[in-house]
This record gives structure tokens, C-alpha cells and sequence, in this order.
């Protein structure tokens, strides 16, 4: 085989062997979709409605404190929703339980609920804020079914 062969054949193999691992990694680590996202939304909104105790976010995000609630789509197509200052143990049950009404409602097999103390929100010198350090409380996967 000529040197110029080999080389264009070392190329394509590349490119061929690179293509298929991102292929390959886009199918195991399933990067969240727009419709993963509207999934999450929606089992969110559905869930809200079902607890019926959430206050109004802007309300809660002024005060710095009380029961709130996030949608996240989540890795592998799981929505997540996190829920802070739900804490007693009624309050939990409850929100288990309009989770799976709220699973049928969204069209999602599974999701997983992570319950936190307090949120704690860090407000960054740039202007942008995130979740500094939190208590998880627990942590449940409700499946469809």
C-alpha cells in the first residue's frame, strides 16, 4: 500500500470511529430535548396542582423563604423536581402521591423528587445567582404504574 493510502485510510477510520462514539454517546447519555423539557413542565405544573400548598415563586424568591418547587428534565429523559421546605413527613406522602397522578398527566414513566430543608441562593458580584450548599432530605423515584 502506497503512504498516501495509509494516511487517507487513518483519516477515514477516524472521522468514521469518531462519528460513532458520539453517536454512541449521545444515545447512553440521552442530553436532554426541548420535549424533555416540556415533559418536566408539565409534570411540575401537574404536580403544583395536585399538593395545591406552593405559594407564588416571585413571592417566595423576595421573601427568601417557603415552598417552592423546580422542574428539571433531568439526565437519561428522568424529570427531576426539586422541592424545598417540604419537610414533614405528611407533606412528603402528599407530594408522593400527586407525583403519580401527576405522572399520568405529564406522559412520563418515572420521575425523581428531591426534597431540600432550605433553598440557599448565592448571588454572584456579575449579577447571576445560583444554589450554594443545601440539605437533601430525601430522595424518591416514583415510577409510572
Amino acid at each position: 500500500m502506497s503512504p498516501l493510502l495509509v494516511k487517507r485510510l487513518i483519516r477515514v477510520v477516524f472521522v468514521v470511529g469518531a462519528c460513532l462514539i458520539s453517536y454512541l454517546l449521545w444515545l447512553v447519555a440521552h442530553i436532554p430535548s426541548t420535549d424533555d423539557a416540556q415533559t418536566a413542565d408539565r409534570l411540575g405544573k401537574a404536580l403544583s396542582q395536585h399538593y395545591g400548598h406552593f405559594q407564588d415563586r416571585a413571592l417566595v424568591e423576595k421573601q427568601g423563604h417557603g415552598q417552592i418547587y423546580y422542574s428539571h428534565p433531568g439526565a437519561f429523559a428522568r424529570p427531576q423536581v426539586d422541592l424545598y421546605e417540604v419537610t414533614s413527613d405528611q407533606d412528603i406522602t402528599l407530594i408522593e402521591q400527586a407525583a403519580r397522578q401527576a405522572l399520568d398527566e405529564a406522559h412520563a414513566r418515572s420521575v425523581t423528587l428531591r426534597f431540600f430543608e432550605k433553598e440557599n441562593i448565592t448571588l454572584f458580584a456579575s449579577g447571576g445567582r445560583g444554589h450554594g450548599p443545601e440539605h437533601l432530605i430525601k430522595t424518591e423515584v416514583i415510577q409510572h404504574g
